[in-house]
Formats: C-alpha cells, structure tokens, sequence
C-alpha cells in the first residue's frame, strides 16, 4: 500500500488553470500551463520544477529564500504569436537558481523574456539561464536574457540559442535508418522532456509534440 501511494505521488501533475500564488514544497514537482496567466512561487528549499507550456502567454516570478537551491526545466510548444515572461529573484544570501528553456515554434513567433535578480548584499547566490528555441515550419523565436547583479560575490551567466534543429544530427539519424520525420520527432522529443520520468507530464508533451509535427 505505501510502495503504491508513493507512485502515485511521483506521477502527480498540477495543472496552472487561472492566477495563482504557489508554495513549492515538494521536491520534485511538474506543472503544465493550461491557459494565459500569472503565476508566483515561493522555493525555500532544494526544488526541482518540470513546467510544461501549451502555447500561452505566460508572466511567471520565482522567490528563493533561506535554503532554496532551485533547478527549473520549462518546455513550452506554440503555433503562433505567444511570450514567456519569467523572472528570479534571489532574496536572500547562498540561494541558487538553474534555469532552462527549451520552446519550439512552429508558427510566428515564440518569445523568452528571462531575467535574473540579485540585489546587493546577497552573497554567494548562483544565478544561471539557458535558453534555447527551435524553429519549424514558419516559426520564428526570440530570447531577451537579462541578469541584474548588484553584487560582486555571485555566478551569474546566460545562453541563447535560436534557430532550427542541428542538420548533423538529423543526418546521423539518416545514417541509422531513421527517416527525418521521425528523427526530427525524436530529437524534439529529447529537447522538451529534459531528465523527466514523470509519465504522465511526458505523455502531455509528446502527444502536443506529435500533432505538431503531423
């Protein structure tokens, strides 16, 4: 009875259906964004959050204080004109924060609006952003990473990447017997799941991956 009851509680998705304030406090937690909206979480412990966006429009704020040590894995799928807007605030010392996100487009454009805060006086906090769009069809991305550090001791760097998906990786794929429709799910795949091994949220993301591709 508890081995089930522990799956279960590894399978759970919270679905973001209207503004909202949330406390994460659960280690590992997955979230898919089923319509526009404000969101605002609080992490003041080690937490790792898999966000699953359906194409909306989305303003998303991240508090981190005491021990918080956050991981953040946002994937999001869009055929039109659709913006992201996420920032992190490091409110206290020792806090850290890894940001990624991977979003395809497929129709207008996709845009990631990230920025990272780090007020002075807050010592020692880790501030990281990695941000990656891929284009298909007629879909278009744009990045706009931006870090706001006002203190010496503190990591702090940013990537973006927008463009369509690697040719060398389609092609060895080809080489393998894969056909590139089928590569090209593949690779996408790969992209937007990130280390998730909750079902259930991969599920989600495969069946939105699969319609947009076919």
């Amino acid at each position: 009875m508890m081995e089930n009851k522990i799956k279960q509680e590894e399978q759970k998705v919270t679905l973001l259906t209207k503004e909202t304030k949330l406390a994460l406090d659960r280690k590992e937690n997955y979230l898919i964004a089923e319509e526009d909206g404000k969101y605002s979480f609080s992490i003041k412990d080690k937490t790792l959050l898999y966000l699953f966006n359906k194409g909306h429009n989305l303003d998303l704020t991240f508090s981190l204080s005491e021990k918080a040590d956050f991981t953040l894995s946002f994937a999001c799928i869009s055929d039109h004109d659709c913006k992201v807007n996420l920032r992190v605030y490091h409110e206290t010392s020792h806090t850290k924060s890894e940001v990624s996100c991977h979003g395809l487009s497929t129709n207008q454009t996709l845009t990631f609006a990230i920025e990272g805060y780090v007020p002075k006086y807050k010592k020692g906090c880790i501030c990281n952003q990695k941000s990656m769009i891929h284009n298909l069809k007629k879909g278009k991305g744009e990045i706009d990473p931006d870090l706001y550090i006002e203190e010496f001791d503190v990591t702090a760097n940013h990537s973006a990447f927008v463009g369509p998906l690697e040719e060398e990786k389609i092609f060895y794929l080809n080489t393998k017997g894969i056909p590139t429709k089928m590569a090209t799910q593949l690779l996408l795949k790969s992209f937007l799941l990130g280390t998730s091994q909750n079902q259930i949220y991969n599920q989600e993301i495969e069946r939105d991956l699969e319609k947009t591709i076919y």
